[in-house]
């Protein structure tokens, strides 16, 4: 979805949102897109707040080859 006012734009998460579990106790299925699309973008942006944060003196880890 793009905004014209705010300027992002983030592609909406069909596949999950079809996708999820309908008649489990442990999680609650959200019907409604436009609640799922916040509860999506809020764990997005968990996600993103949680990985690690690189400086820029330091060198990415890990073995690219």
């Amino acid at each position: 979805m793009f905004s014209p006012t705010t300027g992002w734009s983030l592609a909406f998460p069909w596949k999950d949102y079809l996708c999820q579990p309908l008649f489990q106790r442990d999680r609650n299925a959200i019907l409604n897109p436009v609640r799922y699309w916040r509860c999506y973008r809020q764990r997005y942006l968990e996600q993103c707040y949680r990985l690690p944060a690189l400086s820029p003196h330091q060198p990415p880890t890990g073995e690219d080859s």
